[in-house]
């Protein structure tokens, strides 16, 4: 075996130029596979997955999943607060609402704000503050990944630093953190403040515990006695399971767009792969003379495109994990942080092995050929 590793590693280096090609070959496959690895997993489970199954949230039914484009009536909360499946519960309001973020010289960008109520805290368990303090009158909190979701740098989000919302200050109080979640990319402020800034009549959505198994039952029930309310209730689950399947079009144009761009990069490098095991027919002939089988000629050749392409895929990972780390996958209520996690890294790998296999289906049908007419047709 350490023969063949080494006659593949002197096979591998024999063409620089050819060698360099498929180099950059492998890694830019690696990239593209483990890069749309990454933007699916966000948008497929790794959005859907998301949610408390004890929190039911209750929004417009027009919103068609989208909470920003929500608004409920107040007088919601006086009648859910009179049902006796609430037990004395008090719904939280809750606004969400885009506002212009002023940059000063740069161009502006839209930031995603949400109220925030002391008592949300127990209904957003994977939150917790890792910097400063809650926000108060004339103050934001904000995410830890919105520094890259605004185009901004730590610095500038830091605790007692201020920035500047639909053309009112505010200062920055703390930083929060909700891993796997949109909350991170997300500005907070109290709820009057936002209700005031966003100039809105009514919150966006409220949020319940579910103490009662029959809740979402008793609220579907009222929201059929009472249609001037205009509310529907759904389990949090449920809520991100929509909004993941909003968004299965752009999963399926992301993996399409990829499979086209890792099949052309593949037949792009056969010609190179094709040429080279033409330009070796002779070697190959004599080889096969002295007692090498063709099978394992087919493993040598194999076995060099293989280690070629490994170090392609360490470059392709490597550029993925420096470069994708950095993204915000954008979403009408909020963005995504990207990973490049164990799945993304797998499917960069696996796209990496394709030019071995593509070796090998170009090498058997050269070395299938009767001995006598290969060293012949090497003359």
């Amino acid at each position: 075996m350490n023969g063949m590793l080494d006659l593949a590693l002197r096979g591998s280096l024999r063409a620089p130029w050819r060698s360099a090609q498929l180099l950059v070959v492998a890694s830019i496959l690696t990239l593209i596979a483990g890069g749309a690895s990454a933007l699916s997993f966000a948008l497929g489970r790794g959005l859907g997955a998301g949610g408390d199954a004890q929190v039911v949230v209750l929004m417009s039914p027009i919103a068609e999943g989208s909470p920003e484009r929500s608004l409920l009536d107040p007088e919601l909360a006086t009648v859910l607060a009179a049902l006796p499946q609430l037990a004395g519960q008090r719904p939280l309001p809750e606004v969400l609402h885009h506002a212009g973020l002023d940059l000063g010289g740069r161009s502006p960008r839209q930031a995603v704000l949400r109220s925030l109520h002391l008592e949300t805290w127990d209904l957003h368990r994977s939150s917790r503050l890792i910097a400063g303090q809650l926000p108060g009158p004339g103050e934001i909190l904000v995410g830890r990944q919105a520094t890259a979701a605004l185009g901004l740098s730590s610095a500038e989000l830091a605790p007692g630093s201020q920035l500047h919302l639909d053309g009112q200050p505010w200062r920055v109080s703390g930083i929060l953190a909700a891993p796997g979640s949109v909350l991170e990319s997300e500005l907070f402020m109290e709820h009057d403040s936002l209700l005031g800034l966003s100039q809105r009549s009514g919150p966006s959505l409220y949020r319940l515990r579910a103490t009662n198994p029959g809740l979402l039952d008793q609220l579907d029930l009222l929201s059929l006695r009472r249609p001037d309310l205009e509310f529907a209730a759904f389990a949090e689950p449920q809520l991100y399971a929509e909004l993941a399947a909003l968004h299965r079009p752009l999963r399926m144009v992301i993996l399409a767009s990829a499979l086209a761009a890792l099949m052309a990069g593949v037949v792009g490098a056969m010609g190179t792969l094709a040429a080279a095991i033409a330009a070796r027919r002779s070697e190959l002939a004599c080889l096969r003379a002295i007692g090498f089988s063709s099978p394992s000629l087919a493993a040598l050749l194999a076995l060099e495109t293989a280690v070629l392409s490994l170090a392609g895929c360490l470059i392709g990972l490597s550029l993925a994990l420096g470069l994708i780390a950095d993204w915000q996958l954008p979403l009408s209520s909020g963005a995504l942080a990207l990973r490049m996690d164990g799945p993304a890294l797998a499917s960069g790998a696996a796209a990496a092995l394709l030019l071995p296999l593509a070796t090998l289906a170009l090498a058997i049908p050269v070395l299938s050929h009767p001995l006598a007419n290969a060293l012949r047709s090497s003359d």
